[in-house]
């Protein structure tokens, strides 16, 4: 992704993550919003609210992606709810 993260963005992230039992790492995917946009990681908020006016609780779920992990990232596009 070349255009600049931003906190709010709606993104899919594709990444190397870490596994038990297994020679390599696996290459995944987390598709949610960036709540924080960091140096070395990212943290994106998944099953979150629709409404992004709704106070976070402990119903959203949270994943901290270390940049040096992402293979790519893409801004998604928000189609009328």
């Amino acid at each position: 992704m070349r255009k600049r993260l931003r906190k709010g963005m709606e993104v899919a992230v594709v990444f190397d993550d870490h596994v038990e039992d297994f020679a390599q790492p696996l290459l995944f995917i987390v598709y949610g919003r960036l709540v924080e946009v960091q140096r070395k990681y990212l943290v994106i908020e998944s099953w979150t609210y629709a409404d992004i006016k709704v106070t976070r609780d402990s119903n959203v779920k949270f994943w901290t992606v270390l940049r040096s992990a992402i293979r790519n990232c893409y801004e998604l596009r928000r189609e009328e709810i």
